[in-house]
C-alpha cells in the first residue's frame, strides 16, 4: 500500500518554493558584486550563503513537499528530484520532535550535505500523525535505546 504525504499547496509555496527562488536571486547578486568587484567581502558572503541554502532547499532536499512510503521504500520528493531509501537499508534513523511537534527533523543514514536531512512540516501536511507514527515506530525498531526518550523538553524552566 503506497501512502502519500502531501504540504498544503499554500505552505509549499511560501516554506519551500519561494524561500529556494530568494536563495538563487540572492546567489545570482552575490556573483554579479563580484565580478563587479564593488564589495568583495560583503558580495563573497552574499554568494556562499545564497548558494548554500539554495542547495540545502534545492538539491539536499530538505524541506520536502511531498513524502512516499510505500511497503519497503520511503521517497522524499520536492521539485523534480526525490530521494529514496529502501527500509532494508536504512542503519540509522534519528527522529527528533521540534516546535513543540509541529515539526519533524529527520536523519537518515550517513546524512550529509546533499542528502538524509529532512525538515518535515508536520502541521501543514496530509495525514501527518500516521507520518510521524510511522518514522517513530521505525526508529524504535532500528534503535530501541532511543525509545521513550524525550530528546526535548519543550517545559519552562522558570
Amino acid at each position: 500500500m503506497k501512502r502519500h504525504f502531501t504540504l498544503d499547496r499554500p505552505h509549499a509555496l511560501l516554506a519551500v518554493i519561494v524561500p529556494t527562488l530568494v536563495f538563487a536571486i540572492t546567489s545570482i547578486y552575490g556573483i554579479f558584486g563580484l565580478i563587479t568587484g564593488t564589495d568583495v567581502a560583503w558580495f563573497g558572503a552574499l554568494f556562499g550563503l545564497g548558494l548554500l541554502l539554495f542547495l540545502d532547499h534545492f538539491v539536499a532536499l530538505s524541506h520536502p513537499t511531498n513524502v512516499i512510503i510505500d511497503e519497503n521504500t520511503i521517497q522524499f520528493r520536492a521539485f523534480w528530484w526525490h530521494h529514496t531509501y529502501t527500509i532494508e537499508n536504512i542503519t540509522r534513523i534519528n527522529v527528533r520532535p521540534v516546535s513543540r511537534g509541529l515539526r519533524m527533523y529527520v536523519r537518515l543514514n550517513d546524512a550529509g550535505l546533499f542528502k538524509g536531512r529532512y525538515w518535515l512540516h508536520l502541521d501543514h501536511m496530509s495525514d501527518a500523525k500516521d507520518l510521524k507514527d510511522f518514522l517513530e515506530n521505525l526508529m524504535n525498531e532500528r534503535h530501541p535505546k532511543f525509545k521513550n526518550m524525550d530528546r526535548h523538553s519543550y517545559k519552562r524552566v522558570k
